[in-house]
């Protein structure tokens, strides 16, 4: 009798298991096909285009089959029909478990190639231009959670790639103007802590870009007084970077109230610092 309940119970499991991968297996499959991807584009774009009343545009969605998501060509305008953003090729690869249990948030790598932002504030409004989908997407839930005993997640993020930048930041309401153009930016993380403020940098390699920012109005006394006040109570920063590459480098700098300007070209550089303890 024992033996019989014995091999029933391992053929149902047996069964069960098999049940499980062909699930799975058709769920990847579902994912993977063109069907799949369309569906899954269709119903992402259309909830996007509902929350925020405009123009949405995905040309592929989907998981790889090493668990990375992928997203390209991605299109979202803002509400006065310009282009808030485009971009190319995005590939993220973060491990789900730590961050279903809510403990850490591991970016074990990044792959973006190609993305177009504007950022834009008019001098009559306090908004910027992506301003409606922060109210499209806030919570509608006004019950306030206690959050003081609750710890911040560690993060942890590997190897990041990013090639092919164009961002524009034109604030009229304060007077600043930045553009950044950036060729390729390759960047590996050892360590990093935000609430001790600890960073540590394998490598980080920028080449063939150009950053440009102006500032035409003078900042507000109070602005300035607030700045000062956090910058004194904060912890400063303990830094390490192994290697550090700047290749083809520009920046161009021009505060027009404190008649400051910098021009700054850089060819090849490259600096290692094993310890940089700003506190002490």
């Amino acid at each position: 009798m024992k033996r019989f309940i014995k091999n029933r119970f391992l053929r149902i499991l047996t069964r069960v298991i098999i049940g499980l991968l062909i699930f799975f297996s058709l769920v990847v499959l579902f994912i993977l096909s063109p069907w799949g991807q369309n569906i899954i584009v269709t119903k992402a774009v259309s909830f996007i285009a509902d929350k925020t009343g405009t123009e949405v545009s995905i040309d592929r969605l989907y998981l790889t089959f090493s668990g990375n998501l992928y997203l390209e060509g991605l299109y979202l305008e803002d509400e006065q029909q310009d282009t808030l953003v485009y971009s190319k090729d995005l590939e993220v690869s973060v491990a789900l478990l730590p961050l279903i249990k809510g403990d850490k948030i591991n970016v074990k790598s990044v792959d973006w190639d190609g993305l177009k932002a504007n950022i834009h504030r008019p001098a009559s409004s306090e908004n910027f231009n992506y301003n409606f989908l922060i109210e499209a997407f806030a919570s509608t839930d006004t019950t306030t959670a206690n959050t003081s005993s609750t710890a911040s997640p560690e993060i942890v993020i590997g190897k990041i790639s990013f090639s092919n930048f164009d961002i524009t930041y034109n604030d009229e309401l304060l007077g600043m103007k930045a553009s950044a153009v950036l060729g390729a930016l390759d960047l590996e993380i050892d360590a990093l802590d935000i609430e001790q403020m600890i960073y540590e940098i394998d490598e980080l390699s920028i080449a063939d870009s150009k950053i440009q920012y102006e500032l035409s109005k003078a900042l507000e006394a109070s602005t300035n007084q607030t700045y000062n006040t956090q910058n004194e109570a904060s912890i400063l920063p303990t830094l390490s970077v192994e290697a550090l590459k700047l290749k083809n480098v520009s920046l161009d700098y021009n505060a027009i109230p404190d008649r400051t300007e910098a021009k700054i070209n850089i060819g090849n550089f490259r600096l290692e610092l094993p310890t940089a303890n700003l506190q002490e």
